[in-house]
């Protein structure tokens, strides 16, 4: 677990112009983004090539937090599957 920015793919390109924190979850691929007003989202994400911290989610990626509290729960304590 890591403290990274998180990038998204827009129009099949890097947005580089909105990027947020996040705690990246190595071993499962999520990242918990936090933006700049408070908003919590999950999603699947991988590390950007060459960095060690900045992660990139796919254009379109679903927010996995959605309907799935007991997810997010589990993802924190270190139990979701």
């Amino acid at each position: 677990m890591r403290r990274v920015t998180v990038k998204h793919y827009f129009k099949n390109e890097i947005d580089h112009e909105w990027p947020n924190i996040g705690v990246f979850f190595e071993e499962r691929g999520i990242v918990i983004q936090v933006d700049e007003y408070g908003l919590v989202e999950l999603f699947e994400a991988k590390m950007m090539e060459g960095s060690d911290d900045v992660v990139l989610v796919k254009e379109g990626a679903e927010d996995l937090s959605s309907d799935n509290p007991e997810f997010v729960v589990n993802l924190i304590i270190g139990e979701a599957k």
